[in-house]
């Protein structure tokens, strides 16, 4: 009957949705092996992290390291996943990293792997230099460099971060005062169906090759670069706010005009350096000659609003621009207003020398006129 094929309908909807939800909700093996009480001692070295859900994957928030908790190097998600901690940090304007690999890692080359974008560095956990091995990535410690400043550590803990920079500190020209630091997790899931998957929390990839971690690096050295510019905008666009509420309230420009053109001059270079040095209009290199690597590269630029974020600075880069043409032409004409008055200065000055010598003549011919006169009188008196 027709109520009775209802029933079956529901039946199977039910049993649809208890199958999917027996499918996401899988117990962690370590949870299993705990209550067993089989392996307490692998328990003591991992860090095995709770049910978040109805996923068994660990959810990773990208606050700071403060919340984040990033002291612990490994953490097991499950049995076939790998959670790798991501640190990217800007330090400098550049870093000679030829020099510095030279230098520091020139007697390990095949712990050098070098693009035209960037230097990627494997060790172990024990700090020695050693090939990269994508099988086991869990057992390694990557730092990515970038000319342009750009430091991201792969696995590494604090005291080992702060470490690396501190030998990579020479290398560095142009420090700048206020490093910036991201935060971020990338989790290896041999079990994943596609290449990578992004969720809010981490990005999650098949597997993690050499290029792929470069490839993961390079959105992340922006990212960290592209907020010290974006720092610095925000600095400018506060220093115009108060020069436009004091012009608004004074009617006068408290500015002199060198400091207005070191204004206009950083403008131009963020500019410049964030198209060029950074690169944010260029492709990846490395996603363009791996072409399986550009999902994940589009990935991660996505995650951090890379394009909105230069858009963004671009347009108040342009108000910027805005805000110094009007200070130009207030500038311009109060050294008008300065000329006119040195002009009518020196307008009034030739008009009163003019006025001095027309008198002085006129003086001297009063005087011909009497010496004329007194002389003609004198001339018949004698006679």
């Amino acid at each position: 009957s027709t109520w009775g094929l209802h029933c079956f309908r529901m039946l199977g909807r039910a049993l649809r949705v208890s199958i999917v939800t027996a499918a996401r909700v899988r117990v962690p093996a370590g949870a299993l092996r705990r209550a067993e009480g089989t392996i307490a001692s692998e328990l003591r070295q991992t860090v095995v992290e709770p049910v978040v859900g109805s996923d068994s994957r660990v959810t990773v928030s990208k606050r700071r390291s403060a919340d984040l908790g990033f002291a612990t190097r490994q953490k097991v998600v499950s049995a076939d996943e790998t959670y790798l901690p991501l640190h990217a940090n800007y330090r400098a304007h550049h870093i000679n990293t030829t020099k510095l690999v030279s230098d520091l890692f020139g007697h390990a080359p095949e712990a050098v792997h070098r693009t035209r974008e960037s230097v990627l560095i494997t060790m172990d956990l024990g700090g020695q230099l050693v090939a990269f091995n994508a099988e086991n990535v869990a057992a390694q410690r990557m730092a990515v460099l970038h000319d342009y400043g750009s430091v991201v550590f792969v696995n590494f803990n604090e005291t080992e971060r702060a470490e690396f920079l501190r030998l990579a500190r020479p290398y560095m020209a142009a420090a700048v005062t206020e490093p910036v630091v991201e935060e971020y997790a990338v989790v290896v899931s041999k079990s994943l169906p596609s290449l990578c998957q992004l969720t809010p929390e981490c990005l999650v990839v098949q597997r993690l090759e050499k290029e792929a971690v470069q490839v993961i690096a390079a959105p992340l050295a922006q990212t960290v670069a592209l907020e010290h510019y974006e720092n610095r905008v925000d600095a400018m666009v506060d220093t115009f706010l108060k020069l436009n509420a004091e012009v608004g309230r004074t009617g006068k420009l408290a500015m002199e005009r060198g400091e207005l053109f070191a204004l206009i001059a950083s403008n131009n270079t963020i500019l410049t350096e964030v198209i060029t040095t950074l690169g944010l209009l260029d492709r990846s290199e490395t996603a363009w000659r791996f072409a399986r690597l550009d999902p994940i590269w589009e990935a991660v630029r996505s995650e951090f609003e890379i394009s909105e974020r230069f858009a963004n600075m671009d347009f108040r880069l342009s108000q910027i621009q805005h805000n110094t043409r009007f200070f130009l032409e207030m500038l311009a004409h109060r050294k008008n207003n300065t000329l006119e008055i040195i002009i009518i200065v020196l307008i009034s000055g030739e008009i009163a020398l003019t006025l001095a010598d027309i008198w002085q003549n006129r003086v001297e011919e009063a005087r011909l006129r009497e010496a004329e006169q007194s002389g003609g009188d004198s001339g018949p008196a004698l006679a």
